[in-house]
């Protein structure tokens, strides 16, 4: 009897090579959500709901997209536009980061000084402020590196693939550990995420079949993600051990890339039938960076001030972080929404 799971036609999951595929921008307006969550949601939190699981694989998914982008018209005409790049990416970043700095330095100055030793530090070593700056740095060092692996791509066969770059991830989380490198210096690097550029090419040019393969893979993956979140045994030099960025590792990407893609897959079909929300969601998606740069904006210099606040009126602590992660949702994607919405409603035809 045939396992129903093998039929090519429900479980492939290919995306559009050749136009606009909807599925994409439900994808990133599902996590840009889950980035501004992550963000605001108590670490305890987080722990308890197991957020690693379902939330933090934001940032990964963003980079698969990315490198379906980049190769989705074949890996010959993989190129990096550094002027769009500048454009879209860079420049609209360094202009919150200015924004940013102008209103702290503003606040310090009014609170009795501003600490500028403190400032240039946390600038270096988060290359900017703001939850998540590292993102912009990750996603620059994919843009310039992905034309450069094609070479790699065409000399060696796809079933091999998977092994050289199990290995290569595994060569950079042992010289990660024995040369102690620096966290912040990590986090800044796409080294981490490097497994991502292997399964971004095997979705482009292959798809996901959801098989027994890939759900186990998957189920690996889980295991692997709740041990390296939940457990304080060190698996060093083997993985990198750094609190922060346990679930960051190549044997947690599989669960991402396989099952949570294609879950997700399965939320936006049956959601269709609700246009107004399946809708909204991809409307997120297509606004997903310019909400990015507003929630780093908020979280930088608005969220603590506001929560202050809310503990004024609000005795129940609870109650404040409900209604402070209900506030950071609205205010972080609702002001982008209305105001890239007006934007083209003016803009010529």
């Amino acid at each position: 009897m045939q396992n129903p799971l093998m039929q090519a036609d429900k479980a492939l999951l290919i995306l559009r090579r050749d136009g606009y595929d909807p599925f994409i921008d439900f994808m990133k307006g599902v996590c840009i959500i889950l980035v501004v969550l992550t963000h605001c949601l108590p670490e305890n939190v987080q722990d308890f709901i197991l957020f690693p699981l379902w939330g933090r694989p934001a940032v990964p998914l963003f980079l698969i997209i990315q490198v379906f982008h980049a190769y989705k018209k074949g890996l010959d005409t993989a190129r990096t536009n550094y002027r769009k790049l500048w454009q879209r990416i860079v420049k609209p970043f360094l202009i919150t980061e200015l924004v940013i700095v102008v209103l702290l330095w503003a606040m310090a100055t009014a609170l009795g000084g501003c600490n500028w030793s403190y400032f240039t530090q946390l600038m270096v070593t988060n290359a900017g402020f703001g939850p998540g700056a590292y993102f912009t740095w990750i996603y620059v060092q994919f843009a310039i590196l992905l034309p450069l692996l094609v070479p790699l791509f065409k000399r060696i066969k796809r079933v091999w693939l998977a092994v050289a770059f199990i290995l290569v991830c595994e060569l950079i989380e042992v010289l990660c550990s024995v040369t102690a490198m620096p966290v912040w210096l990590y986090r800044l690097l796409f080294l981490r995420y490097v497994f991502l550029i292997y399964l971004g090419y095997e979705l482009t040019f292959k798809g996901y079949l959801l098989s027994w393969r890939t759900i186990s893979l998957s189920v690996l993956s889980i295991a692997a993600t709740l041990f390296l979140v939940y457990s304080d045994i060190s698996l060093s030099p083997f993985i990198y051990d750094t609190y922060s960025w346990r679930p960051c590792h190549w044997v947690c990407y599989f669960y991402i890339a396989y099952l949570m893609m294609w879950m997700l897959k399965w939320v936006d079909e049956k959601t269709g039938v609700f246009a107004a929300w399946n809708g909204y969601m991809k409307k997120l998606g297509r606004y997903s960076y310019e909400i990015f740069l507003f929630q780093m904006l908020y979280f930088a210099v608005f969220h603590e001030v506001l929560v202050g606040w809310l503990l004024l009126f609000i005795p129940s602590n609870p109650v404040v972080q409900v209604v402070a992660v209900i506030m950071a949702l609205v205010i972080c994607i609702v002001p982008v929404v209305a105001y890239k919405d007006r934007k083209k409603v003016k803009s010529p035809v």
